[in-house]
């Protein structure tokens, strides 16, 4: 992984697999511009992840340029730490997002990104539609939680757990259940 500080001085971790490179760019290239913020990068415009238009101060910004093999964005951060590996276990957080869970790497907590959540709410997001189809999947399942979710919440479903009472249109169950 990729060792950082993000924009509010947290110490976060990005896995390398999904870093193109990093790029320096002037804070006028940043705008929200189509529901949220985006950089201009040449002649491309990304969105933009890692900061909110109060966090984007100075003449310039550091981002990672981030690629899942057909889309990028880019993600603000302040300043790279070091490379390391996770050696630990992974505390989940309650909630996808933006943070996937927590571990200790090189001694010290981080917070570990989550790129597939990235990647399924910055790029091609879909309108919302007043009556959003539902899709419940198990929340005690990682990898469904973790891999599955960003793709059924890019095709348009709110994720519901288990545990909710809300009536599914879809219903995504662990092998055995």
């Amino acid at each position: 992984v990729l060792l950082f500080r993000s924009l509010d001085g947290g110490r976060r971790a990005l896995r390398l697999a999904v870093v193109d490179r990093i790029e320096e760019v002037a804070t006028s290239n940043i705008k929200k511009a189509a529901g949220q913020l985006r950089v201009q990068l040449g002649e491309s415009i990304l969105p933009l992840a890692g900061a909110t238009a109060s966090e984007i101060a100075g003449d310039k910004v550091r981002l990672f340029r981030l690629n899942d093999g057909s889309h990028e964005i880019g993600y603000a951060f302040a300043e790279v730490v070091d490379f390391a590996t996770i050696e630990h276990d992974i505390i989940h957080a309650d909630q996808p997002g933006e943070v996937s869970g927590v571990s200790l790497i090189s001694g010290e907590p981080a917070e570990l990104v989550d790129a597939h959540w990235l990647f399924a709410n910055h790029v091609g997001a879909m309108p919302q539609a007043s009556e959003q189809m539902i899709c419940r999947i198990p929340r005690d399942d990682t990898w469904m939680q973790n891999m599955l979710r960003p793709l059924v919440e890019a095709a348009g479903y709110r994720v519901v757990s288990d545990e909710s009472e809300d009536k599914a249109d879809l219903a995504i169950a662990a092998k055995g259940e």
